[in-house]
This record gives structure tokens, C-alpha cells and sequence, in this order.
């Protein structure tokens, strides 16, 4: 029999009730949690049990519980369309989540957004179990099984919130699985021919720009991307920059090949200005995915390929490009360069940025002279 509830962290009263296989649910109904609203919220519950108890859709069931408010109450449902609810949603984060996260969930958010299309405009409750396998289906074409999952797990986030603020019935998620990763990749350095290759093919180009710092300081992509000028001190020869995945502050000196490739650049307006202000505007995933167009043009990673089924054609699926070289490889490959030459695992770390119990048990300071001497030691490209 349906019920009702006073949920603790709500000022509403919440329906409680049992669906057809007897599975217990519970939905906000949106009327403040009264004495004098007990008898509209418990025909709600009764309403809404009746509805799943006759096996009716998820959007039938929403039909009715809407019916119901505005019948008795002369409110609507709540309501948001995609776009402002999870728009609204990352304005609430601000200030309350690491700017890091923050990023990643913005990336996921515009990503979705843009696949949505005019649907994003739409209301929350639009979205379905197959718009989201199809949102999955489209971001493992583009990344790693592993990024795709993270892009599935930010989204459960959004829309049980949805469900809790009485949005939407259901998580169009829930039964979203995430991809296997049994198969996946294991990343590798850049051969120096490889590097060589891409350094050429990419001269004079924001990106090849991008891939010698990734080389010569060994730091990850959006930190790059994220480069400012006044990170940058030409004078003492040193790159100050926070690391999103961290926070660790990273003060590196700057090798001379490095230093030589930063007097070709057209210096920006102010200690603000982006050192790649182009890429500086690519948000989220889209980053490693245009990089990994870049390597395929340059003959090192072989052009992405769509499944035969998310082109819609019949047929046993074509196989998804494998993902052994990104821009993350040109860690790998410093660190494997610094190795090489004999730079010892702690200063090599340092240079890096890891937080690791090597470094923290083998240093507690790595003077600037000691990281330029490893530095040096890397092969010009």
C-alpha cells in the first residue's frame, strides 16, 4: 500500500510505493512537507503506485503525477530542460568541488550538451535509456573505454540529482553499463623517430609547440594547454605552473632547446594571455581527441573509426582504433629519456610532478640546478 514519507534533508513529502514486481520506490512530491498537504501527497503515492502497478512508462507516469498536482494543488511539476538543469547543476559546484573536478565535469557536461543538440533544450524527463547508450556509444568512439565510463559516471551524478529534486522519475543511467577494459590499450612512450616525425609535421603549429613542452617538462595536456605567459620566466629560465591533477605547484627549469623554441613564439598581452590560446579554448575530451587526429596525420596512430553499428549500417562491428600513443605518452617518454641517462628516480619524479612515496622518502629538496643538469640530459628533437 502507497505511503508517504518525510524525508529528512527535504522540506517535501515524499510518495512511497510498490511497482508491478513488488520493487519498493520513492519520488518526491514536490508539496511541503504539512499536515495540510498529507491527504493531496498521499493520493499522489496512491495515484502513482496504480500507474507502475499497470505497467505505464516512465513519461505516462509523469503525465499523471502532473495531473494530479495541478488538479489539487494548481502547480505544475517541477520541470527543467537539459541544458539549464545541468547548466544550474556545475554553478551550484563552484566554490564547493576542486576546480580540477569542476573542469572535468564542465568537459562532460558540454560534451553531452553538444551531442544532445535540440534536445538539450528539452525537459529532463525527455531522456531515455537509449539516448544514453547511444551518448556512450558515441563517446568510445572518440576516447578510451576508460574516459567513456568517467563521461557515464559524471552523468549518473547529474541526473540523480534531477531524481532527487523531483525532475525526473526515473535515471535514464541506471542501467547503463559501463565498457570493458579488459581490452584496453596499454600505453607507450614515443620512439625519438616517432617524436622526430611529429615534431616536423606539426612545425609552426600551436600543436607542435604543445608536444615540445610536453617533451622537455614531461607535463600533462590541460596544464599545457592551460599556459600562461606569466608562468614563464624567460630571465631566470624557470616554468611555474599548479598541475590540475594534483595541485602540486611545479617549479621546473627550462632546458635550453626549450628556451630556444619560446623566443619563436609571439609573446601574448599580458601575464594572463594563453601561450596557446587557440587550445586554450578547447574544452574537455575534446583536447586528446584532436591531438589524436594529429597523429594520425602524421602516419602514428591510424585515423578514428566509427562502428559499422553506430553508422547505422548491418553488419559485424568495425574494429575501434586502438589508443597506444597520446599526448600522456610524452610523459613516458621523459621519463623514460630521463631514465635512460641516468637521472635518478627521485629528481625524475620531481620533474614530473608525481606525489609518490619515492620522492617523499627521497627528498626534501630538489634544488633547481640538480632538475636543469636532468633536464639537459634529454635528446634534442
Amino acid at each position: 500500500m502507497a505511503s508517504i514519507w518525510k524525508h529528512p534533508m527535504s522540506r517535501f513529502w515524499y510518495a512511497c510505493f510498490t511497482d508491478k514486481s513488488g520493487r519498493q520506490l520513492k519520488t518526491s512530491t514536490k508539496l511541503p512537507n504539512t499536515d495540510k498537504n498529507r491527504k493531496t501527497a498521499q493520493r499522489i503515492a496512491d495515484d502513482l503506485e496504480m500507474a507502475h502497478r499497470e505497467n505505464q512508462t516512465a513519461t505516462q507516469i509523469l503525465r499523471i503525477y502532473g495531473k494530479v498536482m495541478e488538479d489539487l494543488t494548481g502547480q505544475t511539476l517541477a520541470s527543467s530542460s537539459v541544458r539549464g538543469f545541468l547548466e544550474g547543476y556545475l554553478r551550484t559546484k563552484r566554490g564547493e568541488i576542486k576546480e580540477s573536478s569542476l573542469k572535468a565535469y564542465t568537459g562532460i557536461v558540454n560534451s553531452f550538451l553538444a551531442w544532445l543538440g535540440p534536445k538539450a533544450e528539452e525537459e529532463m524527463r525527455r531522456i531515455e535509456k537509449r539516448h544514453m547508450l547511444e551518448y556512450r556509444g558515441h563517446v568510445a568512439d572518440t576516447v578510451s573505454a576508460g574516459a567513456a565510463n568517467k563521461h557515464l559516471l559524471f552523468l549518473r551524478i547529474f541526473f540523480r540529482e534531477a531524481k532527487r529534486d523531483g525532475l525526473i522519475a526515473d535515471s535514464p543511467c541506471d542501467d547503463v553499463r559501463g565498457l570493458s577494459l579488459k581490452d584496453r590499450t596499454k600505453r607507450r612512450a614515443f620512439t625519438l623517430d616517432e617524436l622526430r616525425i611529429l615534431i616536423r609535421d606539426t612545425a609552426g603549429s600551436e600543436w607542435g609547440s604543445m608536444v615540445k613542452f610536453g617533451y622537455y617538462t614531461g607535463a600533462r595536456l590541460r596544464d599545457l594547454a592551460d599556459l600562461r605567459w606569466g608562468s614563464l620566466d624567460l630571465v631566470r629560465g624557470e616554468l611555474r605552473l599548479k598541475t590540475g591533477k594534483t595541485g602540486r605547484l611545479v617549479v621546473l627549469p627550462l632546458p635550453k632547446a626549450l628556451r630556444e623554441h619560446l623566443l619563436t613564439l609571439t609573446p601574448g598581452e599580458g601575464a594572463e594571455s594563453f601561450v596557446h590560446p587557440v587550445l586554450a579554448m578547447v574544452k574537455g575530451s575534446a583536447l586528446s581527441w584532436q591531438f589524436g587526429v594529429v597523429l594520425a596525420k602524421c602516419g602514428l596512430r591510424d585515423a578514428w573509426k566509427r562502428s559499422a553499428k553506430s553508422r547505422g549500417l548491418d553488419g559485424p562491428e568495425t574494429q575501434r582504433q586502438s589508443n597506444e600513443l597520446t599526448f600522456h605518452s610524452l610523459r613516458h617518454t621523459a621519463a623514460s629519456a630521463l631514465g635512460n641517462a641516468g637521472v635518478a628516480k627521485s629528481v625524475s619524479q620531481d620533474i614530473l610532478g608525481h606525489e609518490s612515496a619515492a620522492v617523499n622518502a627521497a627528498y626534501t629538496h630538489i634544488d633547481n640546478e640538480t632538475k636543469r643538469r636532468a633536464l639537459e640530459m634529454l635528446p634534442v628533437i
